[in-house]
Order: structure tokens, then sequence, then C-alpha cells
């Protein structure tokens, strides 16, 4: 993994993890290329959802909302289903949020 990054920007390759400071900085990533960096925290865990967001039950506008942001809350508040949560064992990691943050 890289190093801690408060504005992460790049990674050594394409299977290397990044670490991010903050929540800020995730969403710092995320407005950096929105096209390419679709991203949500879950758990402290940075995904990229790009691929699934078209596929989403409730829409991809729904997620869209939270690009950059941590879903925890309306993940929660949504009441999803444990075949939702599994979900995210599917998804591309990006990296992981500092453990100070979560």
């Amino acid at each position: 993994m890289t190093n801690l990054h408060n504005t992460p920007s790049t990674k050594h390759s394409d299977s290397e993890e990044m670490y991010f400071a903050n929540e800020k900085a995730v969403y710092d990533f995320y407005l950096q290329d929105k096209t390419n960096n679709q991203v949500i925290i879950f758990e402290g865990v940075v995904y990229n959802v790009k691929e699934y967001m078209p596929t989403h039950p409730g829409g991809g506008d729904l997620i869209e909302a939270l690009l950059g942001k941590n879903i925890e809350a309306d993940f929660e508040e949504r009441e999803h289903t444990k075949s939702a949560r599994k979900l995210f064992k599917t998804f591309p990691v990006v990296g992981q949020v500092s453990n100070s943050e979560i």
C-alpha cells in the first residue's frame, strides 16, 4: 500500500491500494477525476462503484449523490439486506481511510 495521503494523487501501480488521511482526502480524490474515481467509503474501505452504479436497484443516482463520501449512515438508514452488504466483497477496493477518522 502507498503512504498516507492528505490529498492522494497517484498510485505506484494499479494493484496497489491507497491510504487516505481522512474522508476529505477521499472526496478530493473523487473530484480529481469524477469519471473514473467513482468511489464511496464503507466501514473505512474506499470502494470503486463505477461499474455497479447502473445496476443499483434504487438507481445509480442514489449512489451518485454520495460519491466521494462515507455511505454508512445512508446504507443503514435504508435498512439494506445482508445480500446488499455482501456486494461490497465484489467491488474493487481503492484503499483505506486512516483509522483515526473512523
